[in-house]
């Protein structure tokens, strides 16, 4: 927590919502920057463990950065995964496709 987020004696007394974007100064300027940031991102999921705090923070701007057309996310994603060069790279891009993807059915 932040300190502005506790209440009275060091404790949080009522909930406070606070975004990827907000917690993470990167990832609220990538998302402002907009698409010209993507290759940014996509080299962060491509090479950063799925799961890890990075890659899900990058995964979350592209997310924000397609949601007007989120479809286009995924597919930019996918196209992505089968133009690198490593297969682990393709998987990487491919699971934060599925992820955007379950997004969307939600």
């Amino acid at each position: 927590t932040f300190e502005w987020e506790k209440g009275r004696n060091g404790i949080i007394d009522e909930p406070h919502f606070t975004s990827t974007t907000g917690r993470y100064p990167a990832a609220g300027a990538l998302f402002r920057i907009g698409t010209p940031s993507l290759p940014a991102l996509i080299k962060v999921i491509e090479t950063q463990e799925t799961g890890s705090l990075a890659s899900e923070n990058a995964t979350y701007t592209v997310i924000l950065i397609f949601r007007d057309a989120p479809s286009e996310g995924v597919e930019y994603l996918k196209e992505a995964a089968a133009n690198v060069r490593s297969d682990q790279a393709a998987e990487r891009l491919s699971d934060a496709a599925e992820k955007l993807k379950r997004f969307l059915q939600q």
